[in-house]
């Protein structure tokens, strides 16, 4: 099966070719973004920041979506309400659409 999946990612890996390298946060979840009154503020904690191309993230920021409540901005502190980012999934699709 390894052999498959490393087939899999070898035949694909020019698809990535032409991605030029942005600043990546690598941890932006609910903990990680400053809101004020309902809009986002800031980030914070670029501790894992690195030059990767603009898309690494999606998959952590989906996951974040489908489990705000796990990632409270504190332990003290409930998470998100999950219906507060009904709409960042349809915003990254079309952000990030491919042809």
């Amino acid at each position: 099966m390894l052999a498959d999946v490393a087939d899999w990612v070898r035949e694909r890996l020019r698809l990535f070719a032409a991605d030029e390298p942005v600043l990546v946060h690598g941890d932006l979840h609910g903990s990680n973004v400053m809101v004020d009154e309902g809009r986002v503020t800031g980030l914070i904690d670029f501790a894992e920041a690195l030059a990767q191309p603009a898309d690494v993230e999606v998959d952590t920021i989906q996951r974040w979506c489908a489990r705000a409540p796990e990632y409270p901005p504190t332990p003290d502190v409930r998470g998100l309400d999950g219906t507060t980012l009904t709409e960042l999934p349809r915003w990254l699709h079309g952000a990030y659409a491919t042809e």
